[in-house]
């Protein structure tokens, strides 16, 4: 369905409501509540996204979810682990193979693919954890009894990348189950495996290229983890705002540098009222010396105190028939959409710290992920606010 059938679909559904309102009485804020309970049916999908569409995203979605582990092999130009899924892409039949190969053990014949005595699950995981322990170009190809170190021919594997081989052909074979199940209920076929697949392994190589902190062997990664809240956001603010304070101490005290150089959070993510709590962080990240974090410590108490919940967003109460003329929203952001335009910028794209904002798409409840440090979801300063 084009986006202009699936526009008119929409508009429909709210000429509908529209003629249902009582004459001059109806206004835009009671339409929030009438698609809370279900006014808008959604039985046929979703008319924005083609059904084809649809089903290959569930394919990425589910292989990516596996797949983005934390490797020592991430960002730049020791992103070894980009490499294996950029070969991973260019043998997405291999995969295919695998996610068959989990379905026919399940006793699954789906389309007639399945050979008699087909492997039970636990020869095919073997056989997957072979293939990518011992392929480094991912050629899926099983090797002898032994295999050939990961690193130089002859020279014994680092931890680090013996480390990130278990990690990521765990990942694999996660990833190959999760698709499995999907074409077991015929929630998908052949063909959105192939190019779902394909998808996911495209932008997991570039995400892992593009990622700039790494595991350590001598430390922990530090993240921040921020739920939503709506206006009991505060508190959150409140407690992570203490947290910055105790970091820039840190790092300006002589005595507590020694045990580490840099206390900042390398991961931040949070969800709603949360999100603009980890965006602040984020933000935090961005400064070079304790004088420009402590500035943007005194942005983040602003936002929190000086900023009215109507001063951010608020719902539109117009008469309902100017959906028709010049109103495009249920909901007005424009407070919010300011604050962030004005504050984050491409540095705080491009700093040590990964920002992760979590949204959920209302029509089909799916939650996404969306990374500052993955061109796929977050491509510039402009596409935080509008998420």
């Amino acid at each position: 369905m084009s986006h202009r059938r699936a526009a008119a679909a929409v508009f429909a559904g709210i000429s509908a409501l529209t003629a249902l309102a009582p004459a001059g009485c109806a206004r835009t804020d009671t339409l929030i509540g009438a698609f809370n309970g279900g006014a808008l049916d959604t039985s046929s999908g979703d008319p924005f996204h083609p059904p084809a569409t649809r089903r290959r995203e569930m394919v990425t979605i589910a292989i990516r979810a596996e797949l983005e582990d934390a490797y020592f092999g991430q960002g730049g130009d020791g992103a070894y682990v980009a490499d294996w899924l950029r070969a991973a892409a260019d043998n997405v039949y291999s995969f295919q193979g695998s996610v068959v190969d989990f379905m026919c053990a399940r006793g699954a014949d789906v389309g007639g693919l399945c050979a008699p005595n087909a492997a039970s699950t636990t020869t095919i995981a073997s056989r997957l954890r072979v293939r990518a322990l011992c392929a480094e170009k991912l050629a899926f190809e099983p090797h002898e009894d032994v295999c050939a170190p990961p690193a130089s021919p002859g020279a014994p594997p680092s931890i680090e990348r013996f480390a990130d081989f278990v990690r990521f052909h765990t990942a694999i074979e996660r990833a190959a189950r999760a698709v499995a199940a999907l074409r077991i209920e015929r929630l998908v076929d052949d063909v959105d495996v192939h190019e779902g697949a394909k998808v996911a392994f495209t932008q997991a190589a570039a995400y892992m290229k593009d990622r700039t902190w790494h595991r350590s062997r001598e430390r922990r990664t530090t993240a921040l983890v921020v739920k939503g809240g709506a206006s009991t956001g505060i508190y959150s603010a409140g407690v992570v705002w203490v947290a910055l304070n105790l970091i820039t101490r840190c790092m300006e005290d002589e005595e507590c540098r020694k045990l580490q150089k840099d206390f900042r959070f390398e991961l931040v993510s949070g969800t709603s009222t949360g999100a603009l709590i980890s965006t602040a962080v984020d933000l935090f990240n961005t400064g070079d010396d304790g004088a420009s974090r402590r500035a943007r410590m005194r942005d983040m108490a602003r936002w929190f105190t000086c900023s009215s919940v109507s001063s951010l967003y608020c719902v539109r109460s117009r008469p309902i028939l100017d959906l028709l003329r010049d109103q495009t929203a249920l909901l007005e952001f424009d407070g919010l959409t300011r604050l962030l335009r004005e504050n984050v910028s491409c540095g705080s794209m491009t700093n040590g710290s990964e920002l992760l904002l979590n949204t959920v798409d209302f029509r089909t409840g799916r939650l996404y992920s969306l990374s500052d440090q993955d061109r796929s979801t977050l491509r510039t300063p402009w596409d935080v606010d509008r998420s």
